[in-house]
This record gives C-alpha cells, sequence and structure tokens, in this order.
C-alpha cells in the first residue's frame, strides 16, 4: 500500500498512468499500448535476418539475447517489446539503421 510522506501527494504520481507499468523489469511499458509495431519490428527483424542468412539461434547469441525471446518477438501471433538499447545492436549486427527495422509503411 502506497503511503504519502510529508508534502505528498495523497496518491501516488503513477496512478495517473494506467497505461504505464512503472513496476520495472525489461517490460516497463505495457505492450498493449502499440500491438502493431511491435508485431511490425519483430517481423522486420526477421526478414532482415533471414536476409543476412542467420538463423534466430545464431542472432541471438550475438545480441546476447535468448532464443525464446527473440522468437517471441519474431512471431506474429506474440506481442513482446525491446529496450533501445537491444533495437540498436540488433540493427547493428544486421548492418541495418535502426529506422529500417522501425519502417511501419
Amino acid at each position: 500500500q502506497y503511503v504519502a510522506l510529508q508534502n505528498e501527494p495523497a496518491e501516488p504520481f503513477y496512478s495517473h498512468f494506467p497505461h504505464i507499468n512503472f513496476g520495472g523489469g525489461i517490460n516497463s511499458c505495457q505492450t498493449q499500448i502499440y500491438p502493431r509495431q511491435l508485431q511490425q519490428l519483430g517481423l522486420n527483424i526477421a526478414r532482415y535476418r533471414k536476409l543476412r542468412g542467420l538463423t534466430q539461434e545464431e542472432l541471438a547469441a550475438l545480441i546476447s539475447m535468448s532464443r525464446t525471446h527473440l522468437s517471441n518477438l519474431e512471431a506474429p501471433g506474440k506481442i513482446t517489446s525491446i529496450s533501445l538499447e537491444k533495437l540498436f545492436t540488433i540493427a547493428d549486427v544486421l548492418n541495418v539503421s535502426p529506422a529500417s527495422l522501425l519502417s511501419f509503411d
């Protein structure tokens, strides 16, 4: 239970942002907010991975991610988010710009 300290509002600031999970962890923002974009991001990663001739296992090892997490990220039916740092790492390994991975046309 939240207890306000002296000179703090009775409600915690995060109660005003129900769409954001302030619990921390890898996925600090709930993935339901941008499902189409996250799905397209995963499809773009899969596309460039295949163009580079890499398996999921190979790419996962190169970016220090579990193959299961990468598989979930690429799967059209699963909505999985990643950090910006991981996005930049993936772009570097695949030799594409981060903007290419974020192209949602």
